[in-house]
Formats: structure tokens, sequence, C-alpha cells
């Protein structure tokens, strides 16, 4: 999939969630709960924050690495290949919705 494509599926399939929120960021789109950002679409790869079970699995299921900024690792964010089918993107649904919860269980706890 392109970014285009993988943008358009990912808006889509989000796109009831509530408070789900699209920006423009780092000249492509984030996907936010309010104003936390729980993924964001890169040229080639997305970066998304997920919880530590979710994230275990991702990294052994989908070629998913640590993301890294500025040469240094960046918390809990993984970067992660785009998909190549459709197929393939819809099994990365799931770890959307739960980069989305863990968003949304920090917005509330920091309040």
């Amino acid at each position: 999939m392109t970014q285009k494509s993988l943008a358009a599926y990912l808006e889509s399939q989000t796109a009831k969630w509530p408070r789900r929120y699209i920006r423009h960021l780092f000249g492509s789109v984030g996907f936010f709960y309010g104003p936390k950002l729980f993924a964001f679409l890169m040229e080639n790869s997305f970066g998304i924050k997920v919880p530590e079970a979710g994230r275990k699995q991702l990294l052994r299921d989908s070629g998913a690495k640590q993301f890294f900024n500025a040469g240094k690792p960046f918390g809990r964010w993984l970067e992660v290949p785009f998909p190549e089918t459709k197929k393939e993107a819809e099994n990365l649904l799931p770890y959307f919705r739960r980069a989305y919860l863990l968003a949304k269980h920090l917005f509330h706890q920091a309040r």
C-alpha cells in the first residue's frame, strides 16, 4: 500500500471512533485521541504507540522495530512497515485500536 492508500483506509476504518482526529503531521497524517498522538504515517512506514502486550506481539508479527528520533529510541513507539495488501492492513487494525485506547487512557489519566 502507498502512504495515500493506507491513510485513506485507516481514516475510513477509524472514522467512528469517538474523539479520533486526524491532523497533518511531519508532512503526512497523525492520528490522535483528543490531543494525544497514537499513530502517524511516514514515507514507507508508520509510527504507533501500543500497550506493552500489543507491542511484543507487533514486534514479533509485523516486521516492526523500535522507533528512533534523532538517533535515540523514542519511548514505546514502534516503526512498522506499510502493509503490502488490504488483508495485511486489516490485520493491523487491532493494533491501531489498542493504540487509540492507550491514548484515551493516558488522556483521561492526565486530567
